[in-house]
């Protein structure tokens, strides 16, 4: 048993991690393990990243780009404001 997700992205994951390397034949686990490799911030990271990829996740936007938006957005309530868009 192995965490698919850790092992697709391995330059975020913790590469000692049982749950990175694998078992061997048995492949039984404690739960605790399991909570603690859910819990772990390397693992958040791989599930943040999973989700990036698959478009579910919050991309932040670049600071310039929502300093762009914002000047469209104050510029267009200006024009509007101000009754320029019909003269």
């Amino acid at each position: 048993m192995y965490c698919a997700v850790c092992r697709k992205y391995p330059k975020l994951a913790d590469l000692t991690s049982p749950l990175y390397k694998g078992t061997g034949g048995n492949g039984k686990y404690r739960i605790e393990t399991l909570k603690s490799h859910n819990g772990s911030a390397t693992h958040q990271k791989c599930v943040n990243r999973s989700q990036i990829d698959q478009g579910n996740g919050d991309e932040p936007l670049p600071k310039l780009l929502k300093s762009a938006i914002n000047n469209i957005i104050n510029t267009a309530f200006y024009i509007a404001n101000e009754n320029f868009s019909f003269q």
